[in-house]
């Protein structure tokens, strides 16, 4: 299969599997459950967007174990099903898997298998899941039965690991004039999880590449967690780890990693950076930006095929594990996006970690920001030496040649963690709509991934993944994804007037509990919006329920009519 292609219902190869439906009526007839009309919305949902052969097939495994879960049809009858939908055929199915001695298939059916046994173990049966009631009142154009996704958790809560990465947030915050464990999570985690990359994997073949973006207002001190990894990596004498800033093509992005193929890009300003390879003005050469990145993210484990030109051949990139720590103001970055980057999975690839509240205070340094303790610098050096070894050759590999990972096993008390975030994710399915399903589909994903990086870490020698490490991992994957599906509602627009409006509605949601007067609003909306449109935006902030108007009696002075978010 391509990378990027258009399934068909008719692919040629091998006669298509008999019992296949052919129209929409015959497979809702076949199969009336309702997980199955959810998951032939979210196969179709992927095949309206610019998605790779491997996102489809992982969509198709994971809307196929769902079923499992949730009806009791014959498991390869729901394979075919599904894979009927997404226009697959037979010899797509049947190619090698990841493991190079089953087929995708098999390993599907596998985990469908595994999914109805655990079930079984836990006395449920596989019933269908329950249809969603509707909310809100029947004129409504919002998706019904869908609300925002729940997290009790803070971000200032989950800036305490163990191991390594806890280790380095504790220097940044003592070093830093305005210190900020929120920020100073994102670069520790990159500069671990770039160490460990290309050495660990998780029994399911989860690598430590990671795509992280943090958003703070100005003045917050974003940059300075990124200053300290370059002065820690310089350090310990792999500042090689630290790669550019900002790739100007897509060819500049694949010769970086094949000369040094873990890397860690620090990149501040990022929502220019996002207006560079996907704005309007972005040329074929900085999409292709894009274009990698979302490939490269699901080729750790194996390799990158790269693309051919006239002038050259594609080159294969091994095990690629390129992480991203980007920077930038909430405002810049949300503006610089469309739907669309939901839709086809870059924006659900990232953790998402969104400081708010008051700008830190200034305080005296308890540390050096240019001196790393010798502890991390001896702990960086012991996980760079588990990977590459020690001696002469130590670390003589480029992307040009495969390097095995180490296989990390997860305790038995870290597997029932990940069941219950397993379980979570289930539920929260059942009721997410298309804008949420591409995040909800990485949870599982980036929590594997952040528990690896914390269990390295802690131990690079003999590292295993426990249920403290799991349930960290699980817990910030959970709230990334809550805070992205948020405040893609909040923020991201396909065009000017969808941007006024949402802009028009957070002004009133962020004035809080006392609300604001016409005149307040009008001042913080600017000069960037004529009075008809400003005019036309309340009034459908308030028909849609977003906004309403009541008078409020301040502590002092007069009771006025304001804005309150609903």
């Amino acid at each position: 299969m391509d990378a990027n292609f258009a399934p068909n219902n008719a692919p040629p190869g091998p006669a298509p599997m008999s019992n296949w439906p052919t129209e929409r009526e015959e497979s809702s007839h076949a199969f009336p459950e309702p997980c199955f009309s959810l998951a032939e919305d979210r196969i179709r949902g992927y095949l309206d967007s610019l998605c790779t052969a491997s996102d489809l097939l992982d969509t198709v495994a994971g809307c196929a174990v769902n079923c499992a879960r949730h009806s009791d049809h014959p498991i390869p009858a729901i394979l075919d099903h599904l894979a009927a939908t997404a226009g697959l055929s037979q010899s797509e199915l049947r190619s090698k898997g990841d493991a190079g001695r089953e087929t995708r298939r098999d390993l599907i059916q596998r985990e469908m298998e595994q999914a109805r046994r655990k079930l079984r173990e836990a006395g449920i049966q596989a019933d269908p899941a329950p249809v969603p009631a509707a909310v809100g009142d029947d004129d409504s154009d919002e998706p019904q039965g869908v609300g925002p996704l729940s997290c009790d958790i803070r971000l200032a809560d989950l800036t305490r690991p163990p191991g390594l990465v806890g280790k380095i947030v504790d220097w940044i915050e003592d070093s830093a004039e305005y210190p900020s464990r929120e920020l100073a999570l994102g670069a520790a985690l990159g500069w671990v999880a770039t160490l460990a990359g290309r050495g660990f994997e998780t029994p399911s073949r989860a690598r430590t590449n990671l795509y992280m973006v943090s958003l703070a207002p100005s003045g917050f001190g974003k940059d300075y967690g990124g200053s300290c990894i370059m002065s820690l990596a310089h350090q310990v004498g792999l500042d090689r780890f630290i790669g550019p800033d900002r790739f100007m093509s897509a060819s500049g992005l694949r010769n970086s990693l094949v000369d040094q193929p873990s890397l860690l890009s620090i990149q501040d300003e990022f929502g220019g950076i996002i207006r560079q390879i996907d704005g309007p003005k972005a040329g074929a050469h900085d999409q292709m930006i894009r274009v990698d990145m979302l490939k490269l993210f699901s080729r750790a484990k194996d390799f990158y095929a790269g693309a051919a030109y006239a002038a050259s051949a594609a080159v294969k990139l091994f095990n690629p594990n390129l992480s991203i720590y980007g920077m930038s103001t909430p405002d810049d970055f949300w503006s610089a996006l469309s739907s669309a980057r939901t839709a086809d999975g870059f924006l659900p690839r990232f953790l998402l970690f969104n400081v708010e509240g008051a700008k830190p205070e200034r305080v005296r340094p308890a540390q050096s920001s240019g001196k790393a303790p010798a502890c991390l610098v001896e702990a960086s050096r012991a996980i760079y030496q588990a990977v590459y070894g020690s001696g002469n050759l130590a670390g003589a590999f480029n992307g040009t040649f495969p390097q095995d990972a180490r296989v990390v096993a997860l305790s038995a008390d870290a597997e029932a963690v990940l069941g219950c975030l397993e379980a979570k994710i289930r539920v929260a399915e059942d009721r997410a709509d298309n804008r949420q399903i591409p995040i909800l589909n990485r949870t599982r994903e980036h929590a594997l991934k952040l528990a690896l990086t914390i269990a390295v870490g802690l131990n690079p020698a003999e590292p295993e993944i426990d249920a403290d490490a799991m349930q960290w991992g699980a817990d910030l994957a959970w709230l990334s994804t809550c805070a992205l599906a948020e405040e893609i509602d909040r923020h991201v627009a396909d065009n000017d007037r969808q941007r006024d409006f949402k802009r028009l509605v957070e002004i009133v949601r962020k004035a809080g509990a006392n609300g604001l007067t016409r005149s307040i609003l009008i001042r913080r909306l600017g000069a960037t919006m004529d009075k008809r449109r400003r005019e036309e935006l309340i009034e459908e902030a308030q028909d849609t329920k977003r906004i309403e108007t009541r008078f409020h009696q301040p502590k002092v002075g007069r009771p006025s009519a304001r804005f309150f978010a609903c």
